[in-house]
């Protein structure tokens, strides 16, 4: 999968698109991918002046780049204008050496598990043969809700409107939009919690 299909997959856009290049997927079962290092990456200008070294944050965002792509392509679909891809949780992660500028990323992404839209997987990075980041992490792929959606609700004497969406439970947002007969309670997946904002 080169650059122009990645970017008709994911909705990450530089300075923040970290996947340069797919080199295997397998659905339902793993990936693995590219991400060139190079000195002109933006975050270099202050980590570090001097010594610049890839923050290990970026290179966990590269895994998440790269579970994303396995998760669209196991569900058959690609992200659009409303599509965001939320990091949800991480556990165990290690950084063992660091990274520069001129390493070749080598991600490597096995999917442990999918249950409603949680998709947990187990990330290695690696440069060369070197063991460079290990982590369990999980991801969820999120429908933000549309113009339409976003138009101001009353709820009594006061308007409020959509803002975005988070991740966590939504049964009493649910309730809550039921009773004020909210009609865009239907663009809910399960996790994905509705921010409402008063409009006064």
């Amino acid at each position: 999968m080169d650059i122009h299909k990645i970017l008709n997959k994911l909705p990450h856009r530089y300075p923040f698109l970290m996947v340069d290049r797919v080199l295997e997927v397998e659905k339902n079962v793993r990936i693995r991918a590219l991400k060139n290092v190079t000195i002109n990456e933006p975050f270099f200008q202050g980590h570090f002046p001097g010594r610049p070294v890839m923050p290990g944050v970026m290179m966990l965002e590269a895994l998440a780049q790269a579970a994303a792509l396995l998760a669209f392509e196991t569900m058959g679909n690609a992200a659009d204008e409303n599509s965001v891809y939320y990091f949800v949780g991480i556990d165990g992660a290690r950084f063992k050496r660091p990274v520069e500028p001129g390493d070749q990323l080598v991600l490597d992404v096995t999917l442990d598990r999918a249950k409603a839209s949680i998709f947990k997987y187990t990330g290695k990075v690696y440069v060369g043969a070197l063991p460079t980041v290990e982590a369990r992490f999980e991801d969820q792929p999120v429908v933000e809700p549309s113009a339409s959606h976003r138009r101001p609700h009353r709820l009594g004497d006061r308007r409020i409107g959509v803002v975005g969406v988070e991740c966590g439970r939504t049964r009493m947002f649910k309730l809550l939009l039921r009773e004020i007969g909210f009609e865009g309670s239907t663009f809910l997946r399960p996790f994905a919690v509705v921010v409402i904002k008063d409009l006064g």
